[in-house]
């Protein structure tokens, strides 16, 4: 049987921003290890002009996540939602690689197995994102 749980708000100016490098910072405002969310990690993204939150990636095998090393769980999706800025998403298939811009209000979706890809922030000021993923790290 599930027990009812109830609301949580989470209040941003009570996480603390997290440096990942020069130019990237985040707020983790959910994990599992914050109570509750069993399902996904939900943080804020600020990435500088020309600055990058991650090298070119796929979403499988170990990777750093900003605090250790992990691992991508089966069936990983990520999702970037666009806040303030604009961003350039590239990709590359067959050793060629594509690019889309995306922009305040865009969603960025990378779907399970995406091929390996990079976000830049390709704006004059900086970029601020949604992200969600699931299922989420341990």
């Amino acid at each position: 049987m599930f027990m009812s749980q109830v609301p949580k708000v989470i209040r941003s100016k009570d996480v603390a921003l997290q440096k990942i490098r020069p130019g990237v910072a985040r707020k983790r405002l959910i994990t599992s290890k914050m109570g509750g969310a069993r399902n996904l990690i939900f943080s804020m993204a600020f990435i500088d002009p020309n600055e990058t939150p991650h090298s070119w990636h796929t979403h499988s095998g170990p990777f750093f996540d900003g605090e250790r090393q992990n691992e991508y769980p089966k069936g990983f999706e990520e999702y970037y939602f666009v806040l303030k800025g604009k961003c350039t998403v590239f990709w590359r298939i067959d050793n060629k690689e594509m690019q889309e811009q995306a922009a305040e209000g865009d969603l960025l979706f990378f779907p399970v197995g995406v091929v390996e890809h990079q976000v830049v922030n390709t704006g004059k000021k900086t970029l601020i994102m949604a992200v969600i993923m699931a299922p989420p790290f341990t």
